[in-house]
């Protein structure tokens, strides 16, 4: 009795997988992926930490794309190898600062669009600067020794996108910085939609969840899941938060939750 009970659970969930995808499927249509973004499914090799929404593995969405990037370090040789990495991959250095001021300073006269910043600075620590940084509205990427867990949390709270663990490779660099930018692009796409970097944030958390089932259900790239719920809220003339918001239910609507664990 238990076994028959046991499979014809088994075959409920099964079924239940197969009429989820077809129900998510039914809002999405797919196209296929371009070139870029099969080249941006890369993801860093060294530990790195999405300190904006807890979620899916690390990927690019800045082919070809060129940033004005500042540099915060107070150690000259690990600024200069990072500069040099930083120049490897085609964006353009505009300064390097030492200190947390400094690098608030720099960011109010010079246009740029990205900071890498050290959590232990002289005068004031990075994730203080971060935090001043970040309500400017420019991303902020903090590069540390330091992988304990208060550091990261803190480096959240600031409004830091991505958190990278020292030692950095190229490929960890190219990565995090594209990826960053990607989601960064989200960000201010969703702020365009709903006003205020606040209600963004909110309305993230629901993108990223609909994101990560078009991910699973169609094996996308997490930059080809965001283009497909952008796609169809300009087409349907619907805020995006409304076609996240669909995706989700057509996929909670046959969950397998209520199947007993044998």
């Amino acid at each position: 009795m238990a076994i028959s009970f046991a499979c014809a659970c088994a075959f409920s969930q099964a079924h239940a997988d197969n009429v989820r995808g077809r129900a998510v499927t039914a809002i999405m249509e797919r196209t296929p992926p371009t070139s870029c973004e099969q080249h941006a499914s890369e993801s860093p090799s060294r530990p790195v930490y999405n300190t904006v929404e807890q979620g899916s593995p690390a990927e690019g969405a800045a082919c070809g794309q060129h940033f004005r990037v500042l540099i915060v370090e107070d150690e000259f040789l690990l600024a200069s190898n990072l500069k040099t990495q930083v120049e490897a991959l085609q964006h353009q250095v505009v300064g390097i600062a030492e200190t947390g001021i400094e690098a608030i300073a720099m960011v109010e006269r010079i246009p740029l669009d990205l900071v890498l910043m050290d959590v232990q600075l002289p005068e004031l620590d990075g994730i203080s600067a971060a935090k001043i940084i970040a309500q400017r509205g420019i991303p902020v990427v903090v590069i540390s020794a330091f992988s304990d867990r208060g550091y990261i949390e803190g480096a959240a709270e600031a409004g830091v996108m991505m958190y990278l663990i020292k030692p950095v490779s190229l490929g960890d660099l190219r990565a995090v910085i594209d990826l960053t930018m990607a989601r960064y692009t989200e960000l201010q796409a969703l702020r365009q939609e709903v006003g205020t970097l606040k209600q963004a944030l909110e309305h993230r958390k629901k993108v990223e969840r609909a994101k990560g089932i078009l991910m699973e259900q169609f094996k996308l790239s997490e930059r080809e899941a965001f283009r497909r719920l952008q796609t169809i809220s300009q087409r349907e003339n619907r805020p995006m938060i409304e076609v996240a918001n669909a995706v989700i239910t057509a996929f909670a609507v046959f969950s397998d939750d209520e199947c007993p664990a044998s």
